[in-house]
């Protein structure tokens, strides 16, 4: 739920009441909504109002109350003393019914407007301009999660859920009440502008708040699958099924191999001196997905190890070159005095010493390639074929890729692992992958940072507080050309993995 507070927008979840200012702001983004939607309706671009507003009753009702009991039941695995039922206070609407109603209009416009915007308008243009629904529910659930501060992951989750929900429904009033629903509910448990003492400790929300992400998640996959029509679905179910059991099989097979290469790792550390746990543990990591996607090549359940590890020069080059640009030309714009103005230059000891490459650098070009390997040659693969959609497998990797690494980063990676997700899907190439993961890194690294460099060349603040937005800009522009180069793309003899022919393997 979000309203305009001065140049961003902020969320009804930012804990505290904000009185008359949020109403009004969801009010006009609601109203301005609605009459955007009824010229898009007018003009035939879109659904007419009987199926945006289809209450789709049986659909709501069990949606709704499977997102409650998944944010209740995330509440009930919160540390027990960050739980209070003492303290837990909505506000009255009997003693103070003005707050009271302002508080809850606030909280249904909001999601009345962020669901025209997000879903109604934005989804569906991009779908028809793209001609891809699953690109179209990443950005606007990528949108919606980055205009909404602080909340990430969870919202981005909710989104992406909605987003489905909405292409199979074309229901707004669906989505709408579902948003409704877990609004309220994730406020009684966190606190919102309807709540004097929420449940639960807003500190304690990082564990609940995965279990939800990971739910929503779940529930989006399975009323994708359910409500898909297919002339043979039955082999389309068993096939599903034999999918699901090599998922299982797979994860199995890694917990055997960590239990034989873990004394090789603990000899490792106790031989050398530089050799840190950490870095053990990346190579082991590397190391059982190698041998996983090794088998997966074997039986044909994966890409095969001459499409996975082909070097593919000339695309890696242009995609390398346009990926490690990225954050330099985001300085370049929104940085121009301090990017003209500073002194690079790199330390000597880069060209010198062996040290620094030991150290450093190859550890950086291991951490890229076991990553790749868990990500990209394994995870997308397996979901791809589960789902029987490539794009779907690339938008859940994304997502667990993103959510391994430490929240504050989120709007940096999650373009970026899109963009090495897309660029799998078409080349099946882990070496392009690993390539363009190394140089986004030591892009950023060569811009911002001191360690390859004497000192920064960008101040690593004045970045990420002026040009991250334009950042985020070029990267989902260049997440758009890249899907689009790979619609141009397919159907050529180059595409090796056929995603199209997954449920039939």
């Amino acid at each position: 739920m979000i309203a305009f507070d001065g140049l961003h927008l902020s969320s009804f979840l930012d804990f505290g009441y904000r009185g008359e200012f949020r109403l009004y702001a969801n009010l006009e983004l609601a109203s301005v909504g609605v009459l955007v939607l009824a010229a898009a309706i007018r003009w035939g671009a879109l659904s007419n109002w009987a199926i945006l507003l289809r209450p789709t009753r049986r659909i709501t009702t069990f949606l709704g109350l499977l997102i409650a009991a998944l944010a209740l039941t995330a509440g009930l695995l919160v540390d027990p003393s960050a739980r209070s039922l003492a303290a837990f206070k909505p506000i009255n609407p009997v003693a103070q019914p003005v707050t009271w109603s302002i508080s809850i209009l606030a909280l249904l416009l909001g999601a009345i407007q962020q669901e025209i915007w997000f879903r109604a308008l934005l989804q569906t243009s991009l779908t028809r301009v793209l001609a891809n629904r699953w690109l179209s529910i990443a950005i606007s659930a990528a949108a919606g999660a980055y205009l909404q501060p602080g909340h990430g992951a969870d919202t981005f989750c909710l989104s992406f859920f909605l987003g489905i929900v909405f292409h199979r429904t074309q229901s707004l009033f669906c989505t709408t009440a579902l948003h409704i629903v877990f609004s309220l509910t994730m406020g009684v448990l966190y606190g919102g502008t309807f709540m004097v003492a929420s449940l639960v400790n807003p500190s304690a929300m990082v564990r609940p708040d995965r279990l939800v992400s990971t739910g929503l998640l779940i529930a989006a996959a399975i009323f994708e699958m359910r409500h898909r029509r297919a002339p043979h679905q039955i082999r389309q179910h068993k096939a599903l099924g034999l999918n699901l059991c090599l998922l299982v099989g797979v994860f199995f097979f890694n917990l055997i191999l960590e239990k034989l290469l873990a004394p090789v790792g603990r000899a490792a550390v106790a031989m050398t001196d530089w050799l840190n746990p950490s870095f053990i543990w990346k190579v082991q990591l590397g190391a059982h997905f190698l041998i996983t996607a090794i088998v997966l090549a074997r039986f044909r359940w994966g890409p095969a190890l001459r499409d996975l590890f082909a070097p593919r020069f000339r695309v890696t080059g242009i995609l390398g070159l346009i990926t490690a640009l990225i954050p330099w030309l985001a300085a370049v714009i929104a940085l121009r005095n301090e990017f003209f103005g500073g002194h690079f230059e790199l330390r000597p000891s880069l060209f010198t010493s062996v040290e620094i490459w030991r150290v450093s650098v190859f550890p950086v070009a291991i951490n890229a390639f076991s990553e790749e390997l868990v990500f990209r040659a394994c995870v997308q693969p397996l979901l791809s074929r589960v789902l029987c959609s490539a794009w779907a497998g690339a938008l859940i990797s994304t997502w667990a890729f993103v959510s391994l690494h430490p929240s504050e980063n989120w709007a940096f990676l999650m373009p970026g692992s899109l963009i090495l997700a897309i660029a799998f899907m078409h080349t099946q190439s882990v070496v392009c992958t690993t390539v363009l993961h190394i140089l986004l890194n030591l892009s950023r690294d060569f811009l911002y940072g001191d360690e390859f460099t004497v000192s920064e060349f960008i101040s690593f603040d004045a970045f990420h507080e002026t040009a991250t937005p334009v950042y985020l800009g070029l990267s989902w522009l260049f997440v758009i050309g890249l899907a689009w180069w790979g619609r141009k793309r397919e159907g050529r003899p180059s595409a090796p993995f056929v995603f199209s022919q997954l449920s039939s393997r």
